[in-house]
């Protein structure tokens, strides 16, 4: 009751402050105990890179002490959600928590790149820029220079553009394309009694992390770490400009038209070239 009545007493910018204190509090903590952890190229509201992190760990006062910031970390993101529901959008990765799975028997840690697309419309980007331009609002209030308040105020007049340009085909369609991140997989097994293992459980870790804590019959050789290159191939996507928007997401927006174009030229393009493809000597090339 005391938690909840001084959490009520604080101002939205005092939420927000607390919410960056325990974030930088998990994010330490994860980095400390980290097994694994493949950095992204993206970067938080506070310009800090971000990292896909595992943590393998046994049963602890660490451990005891990295659950409590996660707890912490909750605690503060859901009373900013709560205050702040006109600023902020739940569904934003800056609230992502950690997932914490427990009495493991054997981890299988594996890399791969990948990148996600789905359609959105003028109308939603025009919505979600929204949001970000009253997030921006909030943060020019606390901004610590003169430089930072500007670029911020730039941002906000930018966004009011964009929405105009947005809202003027509300039914248009983009695509909206996850950077292409390497993906962190792990794969789990329990024990189950005397019956020998449970099947494997697989878990997609994200930038919140993913904190595994081992059983007592879990052994070092156990855990296993496969980190894989995988060589990124040329995708239509490269052929198109992207749409500028000022959204803090990791991805990308593009005309859904212009790819449509550029798909349709491209196989027309190879349709042309059917063929006219020449079988080659296998003396070509040979001086006599």
């Amino acid at each position: 009751m005391k938690q909840q009545t001084q959490t009520n007493s604080m101002s939205l910018s005092d939420l927000h402050s607390r919410k960056k204190a325990a974030d930088e509090r998990v994010q330490k903590a994860l980095e400390v105990r980290a097994t694994y952890r493949a950095p992204i190229e993206q970067y938080d509201e506070h310009g800090c890179q971000l990292h896909r992190t595992v943590c393998v760990v046994k049963r602890d006062k660490s451990t005891s002490r990295l659950l409590q910031y996660l707890e912490e970390q909750k605690a503060a993101n859901e009373a900013l959600l709560e205050r702040g529901s006109d600023y902020f959008d739940p569904d934003s990765q800056i609230f992502r928590e950690a997932v914490v799975i427990e009495n493991v028997r054997t981890v299988n840690i594996s890399t791969t790149t990948s990148a996600s697309v789905k359609t959105v419309t003028g109308e939603q980007l025009a919505k979600l820029i929204r949001r970000q331009i009253n997030r921006y609002e909030l943060l020019v209030a606390n901004a610590e220079s003169e430089e930072e308040k500007e670029r911020l105020e730039n941002l906000i007049l930018d966004g009011n553009v964009q929405v105009e340009n947005f809202m003027e085909q509300p039914d248009k369609k983009f695509k909206r394309r996850s950077i292409p991140t390497k993906e962190v997989i792990a794969r789990v097994r329990y024990k189950q009694g005397t019956q020998g293992m449970s099947d494997l459980e697989k878990h997609s870790v994200t930038a919140a992390g993913l904190v595994i804590i081992r059983g007592r019959q879990c052994e070092d050789s156990d855990i296993v770490v496969n980190d894989e290159t995988t060589i990124e191939q040329r995708s239509i996507y490269d052929e198109v400009i992207p749409v500028e928007t000022i959204l803090e997401v990791k991805a990308t927006f593009y005309d859904a038209d212009e790819l449509d174009l550029v798909r349709e030229a491209n196989k027309q393009r190879r349709t042309d070239n059917v063929g006219k493809t020449k079988s080659r000597s296998q003396f070509d090339g040979y001086i006599v």
